[in-house]
């Protein structure tokens, strides 16, 4: 095993959090609060570099002056990098650990975790003038708005189907407040509104929905969405109150495939080979036109596996070796988190050429 690879004595262990350990807050109002003290507003760049240590682990000094300095000269972005440094362990210690050229956050940190619906991260500060620094956080921002979605499009699902109909309401009802362009989230508020038995709100859904996609984007609705509208209007017509009706006054039952993904057909041949060739270890290689539903097999391939990581290439990976593979590493590490071997960190945080 190369030497670069084994564990680095001179690097600290983790510790479990403490009582007097500093407090950072990032979401929001980045602050930090050490021993004793009331909780410091941080300036913009010194949220940011304790930002990108809490959420990417150590990384060169070097690199961390350029994200923050980009404009400024190599030596003159490290002097504005000690000076960053100096003033924040003014503020709490111990704080940063610094291995020579390897700067991190101190094991010890307590990082405040983001609470749902609560604001995003670093919401107070503008970096239009770091422009990778701005595009890393954009990336986070939705990479955490994305999590959420998915969480409460999960409760909204399982409240549905389990006949919580209150708790499906208000779950749907958040999710279309965390992104009012979301056309999954007006078709979850459509399906809660026609398993209630309140038509006229379903249909005043599916209407928002449609004005909201011609206006933003000048597009019709999915066509499952359209199909959902469908039904809403029929039942409307047929079976329409004028409120909200309690559960027990059903509605017609949503058709299955509303409220899960529909079912693969005609795949089972390529679900078994890809399932062997899985078992003994192999390599998968998915191909054929756009459009034939290469990912929904893949999908469907992946749902009994338990938890695993899916990344889409991007179209600039072709011309940047090792980019696809480096986005998955860094994915599979932010969902799995693995213990790491400090030695291992600055492997994975090394930047690439």
């Amino acid at each position: 095993m190369p030497d670069s690879f084994l564990p680095d004595p001179s690097l600290p262990d983790l510790h479990p959090d403490s009582a007097d350990a500093p407090r950072l807050a990032l979401y929001g109002a980045a602050t930090l609060q050490g021993r004793g003290e009331p909780p410091t507003r941080l300036e913009r760049k010194q949220a940011a570099l304790l930002a990108w240590l809490a959420l990417n682990g150590a990384t060169p000094r070097s690199r961390l002056a350029g994200l923050l300095w980009p404009d400024t000269t190599a030596a003159g972005s490290r002097v504005n990098l000690r000076q960053c440094i100096a003033r924040l362990r003014k503020l709490a210690s111990p704080l940063l650990v610094d291995a020579g050229e390897l700067l991190a956050l101190a094991p010890d940190v307590v990082l405040a975790a983001r609470e749902p619906g609560g604001p995003p991260l670093l919401e107070t500060h503008n970096y239009a003038d770091c422009d990778e620094l701005s595009r890393w956080l954009e990336a986070r921002v939705e990479t955490d708005r994305s999590a959420e979605r998915g969480t409460l499009m999960t409760e909204v699902r399982d409240a549905m189907q389990g006949g919580r109909l209150d708790r499906a309401q208000a779950r749907a009802d958040a999710l279309l407040a965390l992104d009012r362009e979301s056309e999954d989230a007006y078709r979850a508020l459509m399906e809660v509104a026609y398993l209630r038995g309140d038509f006229a709100s379903a249909v005043a859904v599916w209407d928002r929905c449609r004005e909201m996609l011609r206006t933003l984007y000048g597009v019709a609705p999915s066509t499952a969405t359209q199909a959902l509208g469908a039904a809403v209007l029929a039942a409307s017509r047929t079976g329409g109150r004028a409120g909200p009706a309690p559960p027990s006054a059903h509605a017609p039952a949503l058709p299955l495939s509303f409220l899960r993904p529909p079912q693969l057909i005609g795949r089972d041949e390529a679900l078994r080979s890809m399932r062997l060739a899985w078992r003994a270890g192999q390599t998968l290689c998915v191909t054929g036109e756009a459009g034939i539903g290469k990912s929904r097999l893949l999908a469907e391939f992946a749902a009994p596996l338990g938890e695993c990581v899916n990344l889409a290439a991007r179209p600039g990976d072709g011309v940047r070796p090792y980019a696809t593979l480096t986005r998955l590493v860094s994915i599979a590490i932010d969902r799995f988190r693995p213990t790491l071997a400090r030695s291992w960190v600055r492997v994975v945080c090394r930047p690439s050429a």
